[in-house]
């Protein structure tokens, strides 16, 4: 006879949304995987020259800003975990439309 359990989810009052566009990935020497989720952005730059003309300020220069990857948050898993939760980002990718190209191993 089958049993059948219902989970209820719940956000814990720290819950936050993270933007995240890439990720960084090593393991610990017992073998765990830490991923370390990023938003690569470009920072402001360090200064911008105005010409004023007429009560009129008009930007003729900046300094570009540096490319950064802020890492916003940190996951600590096991192998089997982080190889589960990669197969069901793909599986959720593929739902979304997103097609791999051609001789993506996934």
């Amino acid at each position: 006879m089958k049993k059948q359990i219902t989970v209820e989810f719940d956000r814990s009052d720290d819950y936050r949304l993270v933007p995240v566009t890439g990720a960084w990935a090593t393991h610990t020497p017992n073998g765990d995987i830490v991923a370390e989720l990023f938003v690569e952005r470009r920072l402001p730059p360090r200064e911008v020259t105005l010409e004023i003309e007429e009560n009129q300020a008009r930007e003729i220069d900046q300094q570009a800003g540096r490319l950064v990857r802020e890492v916003v948050t940190g996951l600590v898993m096991r192998p089997e975990v982080a190889f589960a939760i990669g197969q069901w980002l793909v599986a959720k990718a593929r739902q979304a439309g997103f097609n791999p190209p051609e001789g993506d191993a996934h």
